[in-house]
């Protein structure tokens, strides 16, 4: 998948009326290397490192877009290995749609709130 592509597809999955966030701002941390992507030739999610004063290091994974079997099979199993790699010490996931929570339990996130979250080991 080209980058313009992945943001094409995620530009879909933020779809709303009244954006929080825009495939423009999605583009701009791209850019300037404070995020970066997964991507397949049928999936994209994008991912993002924040530190916090207590030490703890999030692997932030949001807005995702795609093939959703390929995410949950392929995609989790990237990405924590991203995330270990980065030395974070949790991935939250900000789930747009509740079956998100639901199709993400079986591979050990929780849903917290409306952000799924899984305590890396």
């Amino acid at each position: 998948m080209t980058y313009d592509e992945a943001l094409t597809l995620l530009s879909q999955a933020l779809a709303d009326p009244h954006p929080t966030v825009t495939a423009a701002d999605l583009d701009r941390e791209l850019r300037a290397n404070a995020a970066t992507l997964w991507t397949t030739d049928k999936s994209v999610v994008f991912l993002r490192v924040s530190q916090y004063e207590n030490g703890e290091r999030v692997m932030e994974a949001a807005p995702a877009a795609g093939d959703l079997n390929e995410i949950l099979e392929h995609g989790t199993r990237d990405i924590e290995a991203l995330a270990r790699a980065n030395n974070c010490t949790q991935i939250t996931i900000q789930a747009g749609r509740s079956g998100w929570a639901k199709a993400l339990e079986p591979h050990g996130y929780e849903q917290v709130a409306v952000i799924l979250r899984k305590v890396l080991d």
